[in-house]
């Protein structure tokens, strides 16, 4: 096994276990809250603080890899997780429990911002895709089984099991990763910017506003969304954001260098990113739902159905990969979007007297369409990044990934209320085929902005910047 491969499995286990335990805690809340005397309201900072934490700091995180080098962060990054996961599971009361979710969070930022940096740069460009589809699909698998394992490992070995079975693999990683990933991995980029310093003042502008935003359409559905908690939030992150902004344009040494979206590639791959997030997650939100309460199916049938989506993602990420790598990056985003849109207005015209095949197939057409997007996306992002900037390009990615998941949710939650809907009952049917065919004009949008963009997939440059347009 070459270096570059050996750089995609080492990247591929950090990105798994990171991803994996952003739900893997949701199963196990009430079993955690009883065991430690803990409220509701305490209880769901358990996730909260997690899902806050990666999303504030995922910018930081590839910044700092950038300026001090990948493989510095990304395995310290493996130990900061690791040990905060073994505090997690030593929590002698909620209150630590948090706490020990919020140091796994910034372990996990600093994975997440740099495992398809890592993997961009091992790989040129007639491979960069199709290793770019292994991580694509380790973070589907991650996200899809976090609830199973979650509830397995809490059935047998009980809830402090979830944290400690990150003990081996994060230690494991770390050595592997460190004498895998080699030097190369920790050059610092041959620029002025690189011996300023880091941007401090951006960083905690866009940790706050980001950390903020996440908060506000996440918890806005239960809050409300016209009430002070919810507006005070909004405000403040939008004033956050607005700051950062402002910083990053007049700094010497920016968090996030705004030259990057001059280039047309690397903003729109951004943008039909968080599109494609916000429209595809309703899917996973809406779609259980509707196999219990308007199929009758049981939990245990709906997530076995629901798992056609993931499962075909799965397939075709690989066939993405390889077509980006032979034919460039455009055409397979367009046909995965035509997929993605033609999918979510099949599975909006589901009635109540469909069938589990009906939603099988419907949920193929949309899962194999995400297969075909993502990583080709992915590969133009990172390809239309300079060597130097790999890192907050990586973090970017991320950051619109969980943006979109948040942003879906809160969409469709609002959209089942216009309509009137309630989970539980026939009703729900209007809500859902409102919410989904507003997704499949979100996805529609991020196809017409994929469809606009030149598809070749480039070396990656050691400069700073591109040209305007280029790709």
């Amino acid at each position: 096994m070459d270096r570059a491969r050996r750089t995609l499995a080492v990247a591929a286990v950090g990105t798994f276990m990171a991803t994996l335990d952003s739900s893997i805690v949701n199963i196990s809340l009430p079993v955690i809250a009883a065991d430690l005397g803990a409220g509701l309201e305490a209880t769901q900072w358990v996730q909260i603080a997690y899902s806050l934490g990666v999303t504030a700091l995922l910018l930081v995180a590839g910044r700092m890899a950038d300026l001090v080098g990948r493989r510095r962060v990304y395995v310290a990054g493996l130990v900061a997780f690791t040990a905060a996961s073994v505090a997690c599971g030593a929590a002698p009361d909620i209150a630590s429990l948090i706490a020990g979710r919020g140091a796994q969070a910034v372990g996990a930022a600093m994975i997440m911002a740099n495992g398809p940096a890592l993997v961009a740069q091992a790989f040129e460009p007639g491979r960069r895709g199709r290793a770019l589809a292994v991580v694509a699909v380790t973070v589907s698998i991650g996200l899809t089984l976090g609830s199973s394992a979650g509830g397995f490992l809490t059935s047998l070995f009980g809830w402090r099991s979830i944290f400690f079975v990150n003990l081996p693999i994060g230690l494991g990683g770390a050595w592997f990763g460190w004498r895998v990933l080699g030097e190369t991995a920790d050059e610092r980029p041959a620029s002025s910017a690189s011996r300023h310093g880091f941007d401090w003042p951006g960083a905690l502008a866009s940790a706050v506003g980001l950390g903020l935003m996440l908060l506000a359409v996440s918890r806005g559905a239960e809050w409300g969304w016209g009430s002070v908690p919810t507006a005070g939030c909004l405000a403040a992150a939008g004033a956050s954001l607005a700051a950062f902004l402002r910083h990053e344009a007049r700094t010497a040494n920016p968090l996030l260098p705004l030259d990057l979206f001059r280039n047309r590639t690397f903003r729109t791959a951004n943008a039909a990113s968080l599109l494609t997030f916000t429209a595809t997650v309703a899917l996973t939100f809406l779609v259980p739902f509707y196999l219990v309460t308007i199929m009758g199916r049981s939990p245990a049938e709906a997530g076995l159905i629901y798992l056609a989506a993931p499962l075909s993602l799965s397939l075709l990420a690989p066939v993405g990969g390889r077509l980006a790598d032979r034919a460039g990056t455009r055409g397979p985003t367009v046909a995965g979007l035509a997929l993605v849109v033609a999918g979510l207005l099949l599975v909006a015209e589901l009635g109540a007297a469909a069938t589990a095949w009906d939603v099988v197939w419907r949920l193929v057409v949309v899962g194999a369409g995400q297969g075909l997007f993502q990583t080709p996306n992915n590969t133009a992002l990172l390809s239309s990044a300079p060597m130097a900037r790999l890192g907050i390009a990586s973090g970017l990615q991320a950051v619109m990934r969980n943006l979109g998941l948040a942003l879906g949710v809160a969409i469709a939650g609002a959209l089942l209320a216009a309509a009137g809907a309630s989970l539980h009952d026939v009703s729900f049917l209007r809500g859902f085929r409102l919410a989904l065919r507003v997704s499949a004009g979100l996805a529609a949008v991020a196809l017409v902005l994929c469809a606009k963009r030149d598809g070749r997939q480039p070396a990656l440059q050691s400069g700073l910047s591109r040209g305007v347009d280029g790709a």
